[in-house]
């Protein structure tokens, strides 16, 4: 059975742990999804299909990895006092549960806000298709 210090060290390292992660790969993909909508790579312009591009083959599959890590590291805490055999501990099982759950919440409104965003982006480049086919 692990000390209470030890298990507490190890809930802080996995939030710690989930919010480095999750908060550097927001930015990461808040980044490609502005470029993506504006146009544009710092001053420099960029075509559609480049647009089109990032979306499918940067901003998709980043999104989608920061909603499955999300995920993982709520499980994670849920099964902290399993994996460290403190199981018996009654208070550090309800406080893994309830920090896991609240972090699962947290995960499913982030891929509720990437979901989103993947449909405004969709239509925004569908739009900018159909105007260019247009021109």
């Amino acid at each position: 059975m692990t000390d209470p210090g030890t298990a507490a060290l190890a809930i802080i390292a996995a939030i710690w742990a989930r919010e480095s992660a999750r908060g550097n790969s927001f930015d990461r993909v808040n980044q490609i999804r502005d470029r993506i909508l504006i146009g544009k790579i710092d001053s420099t312009d960029i075509t559609l299909s480049h647009r089109e591009l990032m979306y499918v083959g940067d901003w998709r599959p980043l999104a989608t990895g920061v909603a499955a890590v999300s995920f993982l590291f709520s499980f994670v805490i849920g099964l902290l006092p399993f994996l460290l055999d403190s199981s018996g501990n009654v208070a550090l099982t309800i406080l893994c549960s309830a920090v896991g759950l609240y972090q699962l919440c947290d995960g499913v409104t982030s891929a509720r806000t990437l979901f989103r965003d993947s449909k405004v982006m969709r239509k925004c480049l569908n739009d900018l298709r159909a105007d260019a086919s247009k021109a």
